[in-house]
């Protein structure tokens, strides 16, 4: 195995050199997009499925609650399918450390204020934020935390205690569903449905996010590893091992893409230009950069207040990062190099911007390429 042959296998495992048949299946496989920028979740959507992906499907699915919004690894916002909300709640439920220090505080006064949002979620079936802050405004004593703060861990709680899901929206999330608008019972977490459902997790995510470690994982999910740890070595005997570097990898058994990269040097041929967006899925999910960032890279793409700026990619290599500025109907690109780039790989950049800026309903005005 080389670094070279680990980039190919991200890349193609997590849509982006073979993309996926639908949005539902691009967002079961990677397991949630990341969305607290609506616009860069759908961006990263766009970058992986096929045939092209039109703005009209999302609202359908947005409409029809087949794609819900709320809080799962890492506590962050992430977009699901609505099959996986009951299981990101049977894994996070119970695990977010702001909430658990929020409701410590007054468990009684916590509860009942969850549930005034069931009950008044019941009632209205969707609640904006402006509901709910006002719900807490009204019933707010007894806690060190602001207003806001206490709101939005009424939110995460909502959402994990599968209550109310957020809307996806343009560009944040603004309405709140209650469950009953999707003819579901009440749910409540037992311990035997999130080991198991942790086992399925792992799984998924040593398919899609593969060659990976133990370590990439609880980075991706924010658990701690003696928490994973026990249901990992019970998922192992499904997986292949490898070491590179001092650590090991895993993959599925008898994978099909490595038993060809054995054969062929397919991750040559990667001649591929790849516009991701902020928060992509590929950069947000592995503890170690030195696998496609040098250290002066990697500082200016995981930059402070957990900000992963959006990338350019070249072939196998992380070649510089993309901002975009939009005034009306339309879009200016501003490309940031960390390397030359020549005249026919700006040429692909190039479409690549034109393709995004279709998707996005915008026509081009500037293409700019600056140096670092």
């Amino acid at each position: 195995m080389t670094k070279e042959k680990i980039i190919y296998l991200r890349l193609l495992k997590n849509g982006l050199l073979r993309p996926f048949d639908s949005v539902q299946s691009c967002i079961h496989n990677l397991i949630g997009i990341q969305s607290q920028h609506q616009q860069f979740g759908e961006i990263s959507i766009f970058n992986r499925t096929k045939p092209a992906l039109d703005p009209a499907d999302l609202i359908d699915l947005y409409s029809s609650h087949k794609i819900v919004k709320t809080w799962g690894q890492r506590t962050t916002v992430h977009m699901y399918g609505i099959e996986d909300w009951e299981n990101i709640s049977d894994v996070f439920f119970g695990s977010i450390p702001v909430v658990n220090k929020c409701r410590n505080e007054n468990p009684e006064e916590f509860d009942r204020l969850l549930a005034l949002l069931d009950k008044e979620g019941q009632k209205k079936k969707i609640l904006s934020k402006k509901d709910i802050l006002e719900i807490t405004e009204k019933n707010s004593g007894g806690f060190s935390f602001d207003t806001n703060g206490l709101m939005y861990s009424l939110i995460l709680q909502s959402t994990l205690s599968r209550i109310l899901f957020g809307l996806p929206e343009m560009p944040h999330t603004k309405s709140f569903v209650h469950y009953t608008n999707l003819n579901k019972k009440k749910w409540n977490f037992t311990s035997d449905r999130h080991a198991e459902t942790l086992k399925n997790i792992m799984l998924r995510y040593f398919t899609y996010y593969s060659p990976a470690t133990l370590a990439d994982f609880c980075h991706w999910s924010g658990l701690k590893k003696s928490f994973v740890e026990g249901k990992f070595n019970e998922i192992k005997n499904s997986l292949e091992e490898f070491s590179f570097d001092n650590k090991k990898y895993y993959l599925p058994k008898n994978d099909e893409d490595l038993l060809a990269l054995k054969n062929d040097n397919r991750f040559n041929d990667n001649k591929e230009a790849l516009l991701l967006g902020k928060f992509d899925p590929l950069f947000v999910c592995y503890k170690h950069k030195d696998w496609i960032a040098s250290p002066a890279q990697e500082k200016e793409v995981w930059r402070t207040s957990a900000i992963i700026e959006a990338v350019f990619l070249l072939g196998n290599r992380l070649s510089g990062t993309w901002r975009y500025e939009t005034k009306g109907k339309n879009i200016n690109f501003n490309f940031f190099m960390f390397e030359k780039v020549n005249a026919s790989e700006k040429k692909k950049l190039i479409k690549k911007a034109e393709n995004l800026a279709l998707f996005q309903k915008k026509k081009i005005n500037e293409v700019n390429f600056n140096s670092y």
